[in-house]
């Protein structure tokens, strides 16, 4: 093993499904880093600015793919890889900010981990079981810089009409904005934004509200208030509450029940205005899900 690190790569792997501990593969003669390390994980300035400008990197790096080279930490900053065939490509924890992977082939290629910032893609890009797992700028909490990694891949994911992973990506995007925020009434603000309606990316967690609040008010509030049966008197039932929680969401207002005094007729009143407000970001939230412009 002593010998594997001195002849050839020593970048570390971290990860579990690394085939061994080291790179190994033939350091680079250029590489000025202790201890050396190949091609791929040299970043000293000649070796990075041939990555960004030269055209054979592409075809370089298709052949280590190819021949199953597993390249976590590849540092490939600013690399020119339009259309480049990088199937099942093992690039955890690769640094790939603002490489160019228009028309790429990353079906199946695994990316955990990966720097992403200001990367390049287009519709012409394969990239439905690609595996994004947690970029690094998520991981380091650097919140803006993850919100524009998942913002270009949901711009991606909606021209190419994948509406899964466009969501996915919008509600991390979300989420990340969310934790970017400063200031407790922004936070306060972009939790409820998340615990209501997911960003507005959940219509069915909106639904679950509308329907906790006619419980609510229909087995709590309105059979402990009182309600108001007309030809009855005051009943504490809870069919009858939930009955009138029902017309009151609802906003009908047969007459015939209502709240027994005036604290019950201005709760009343409340849940009237909170159920406007549920259905109609309900209805967007819907409209949002499945009406694609």
């Amino acid at each position: 093993m002593t010998g594997e690190r001195e002849a050839g790569c020593g970048h570390g792997f971290s990860r579990g499904g690394a085939p061994r501990s080291t790179c190994g593969l033939e350091v680079e003669p250029r590489c000025e880093e202790h201890p050396k390390r190949c091609f791929w994980h040299c970043s000293c300035g000649e070796v990075a600015s041939e990555k960004r400008t030269s055209a054979e990197v592409k075809s370089r790096l298709e052949e280590a793919v190819q021949e199953g080279a597993h390249l976590e930490g590849a540092f490939l900053w600013g690399a020119q890889l339009q259309g480049a065939k990088l199937w099942a490509a093992h690039l955890e924890d690769a640094m790939l900010m603002e490489a160019q992977l228009q028309g790429a082939h990353l079906s199946d290629a695994q990316l955990d981990g990966a720097k992403m910032h200001g990367i390049g893609l287009d519709r012409w890009t394969q990239c439905e079981s690609t595996v994004w797992g947690t970029p690094r700028e998520e991981m380091d909490g650097q919140w803006a810089h993850a919100a524009a990694v998942f913002h270009g891949l949901r711009e991606h994911y909606r021209e190419t009409g994948n509406e899964r992973r466009t969501d996915e990506c919008y509600i991390r995007e979300a989420r990340c904005r969310h934790l970017a925020q400063h200031g407790l009434a922004r936070r306060l603000m972009w939790h409820l934004h998340r615990v209501v309606w997911g960003y507005g990316a959940i219509p069915w967690l909106l639904f679950a509200w509308m329907a906790f609040l006619v419980l609510l008010f229909g087995v709590v509030v309105f059979p402990a208030i009182g309600v108001e049966v007309e030809g009855s008197g005051v009943s504490h039932g809870i069919a009858d509450g939930f009955a009138l929680s029902l017309v009151t969401f609802a906003t009908l207002g047969y007459g015939n029940s209502y709240p027994a005094s005036k604290a019950g007729q201005m709760l009343a009143g409340l849940e009237a205005m909170l159920a406007m407000v549920l259905v109609a970001m309900f209805v967007v939230s819907l409209a949002r899900k499945y009406v694609r412009g």
